[in-house]
Order: C-alpha cells, then structure tokens, then sequence
C-alpha cells in the first residue's frame, strides 16, 4: 500500500506539501548562530562631542546593535550579548563612570590565527573611569581569550587593566591611555600552569599613575611572550 502523504490545498486547488517543522527550526536556529559570531555593537555617552560611530547619545534602554541605537554602558552589551571572538565593541568618545570593575568573562579557548573579540575607542577621547582608585579596584579585567583592546583610556582604578592567563592566552593592548591609577597601568600576573601566553602590548601612554606595567611568566614554566 502506498503510504498517504499528507497536503494542504492552496485557493488554486494545487497540493502544497505541509513543511515540516523540525527543519524549519534547524535552519532558523542555525541562522542565528552564524549570524553571532561577526556583530558590531555601539556605546556612546549622552553628548556627539568627537564621536566616530555614533549618530545618537547612548542609552541601555537601547538595543546597541546600530550607529543611531547605542547603549550607555559596556557592561550591558556585556549582559545581555555575550561578545565573543568575531564580535566588535566600538566605544565612541565620551567618559564612562563604572561602579564596579568591568569584565570581559571567559566564553572558551580562542584561535589566535582566526577572529578576535575587539574593544575599541577613540584614541585620547574615550575614558573608562573606575571612580575608586584604592583597593584591588580594576577599570577592565580580561578573562576573553583572543581579545584586541586599542584606543581606549583607563583612569580612577587600583589597576587600569588586568588580563587573567588561566583564560586569556592571548590579547593585544594598543594606542591606550593610563593615568590617575593608583597602581599598574597594565597588570598580567603568573599562573602556574597556564602555560605559553602571548601578549602584544604596544603605543600605550601611562602617566599619572603610581606604576607602569607588571608583566610577569607562567610561574611553573617561566614562559611567556611580552612584545612592548
């Protein structure tokens, strides 16, 4: 016996084959996730003042996914998007107050060959401002591997910015500025076990601020490659 297929009628009278709805799903599904490994996302301050990205003053009541709808702050492309190797931060001219320590967490192991997670700034018009200069306070902690953070300022912190070997094997610091830190611009400290990690830091600025940089090796292996 034939098995009976069954069909929708169109006004024509023509059968429609009903599709099935499984692989309408996986193909939805599947656009999706290709579609999140190469986003660009917008902060913006609330003034256009030497802004490169921007056509609108930022607010996190918006999406942050277009020039004219950017967010107020980092850390909610951070909350609500999850940036990963591919996507592109773009952190237009302005001073933006943290309350806490900003962080880019650890989403998996990156290919230091293929795409980067990328924060940018607009050199010596964009400031990350701590607020609170004492204690273990950080204006960015990095724990991404493959991430390239350039033309962003760090002020108002312990540390300006701090990259965390366990997870971050790999990140590229340049045309940044560091003052009014009370301790390192730049902090990579040793974790045994981490193994070989590679760091590119280069035309930074540091003044201002209680010390300059404190790179130090995998403490077990003694490896590691600073290029400054």
């Amino acid at each position: 016996m034939t098995p009976h297929r069954h069909t929708t009628r169109r006004k024509t009278g023509v059968p429609t084959p009903v599709l099935p709805v499984v692989l309408l799903a996986t193909a939805l599904l599947a656009s999706r996730l290709c579609a999140s490994s190469n986003r660009i996302f917008y902060v913006n301050d609330n003034a256009l003042a030497d802004d490169r990205w921007c056509t609108a003053p930022g607010s996190d009541s918006q999406s942050g996914l277009s020039s004219n709808t950017p967010k107020a702050t980092l850390q909610d492309i951070i909350t609500n998007y999850h940036p990963v190797p591919g996507d592109t931060i773009l952190i237009d001219a302005g001073s933006y107050p943290l309350a806490a320590d900003a962080e880019l967490p650890d989403t998996g192991p990156g290919n230091p060959g293929g795409v980067w997670l990328k924060v940018l700034g607009v050199p010596g018009k964009t400031f990350l401002d701590r607020q609170a200069p004492g204690g273990d306070s950080v204006g960015l902690r990095i724990r991404q591997d493959c991430t390239r953070i350039e033309g962003l300022g760090f002020r108002g912190a312990k540390t300006g910015l701090r990259i965390e070997p366990a997870t971050c094997r790999n990140a590229e610091i340049a045309r940044c500025r560091f003052t009014d830190n009370s301790g390192y611009a730049i902090h990579v400290p040793n974790d045994a076990g981490a193994g070989v990690s590679h760091y590119l830091i280069r035309n930074n600025l540091v003044f201002g601020s209680g010390a300059g940089l404190n790179l130090q090796a995998d403490a077990t292996t003694g490896s590691g490659w600073f290029t400054v």
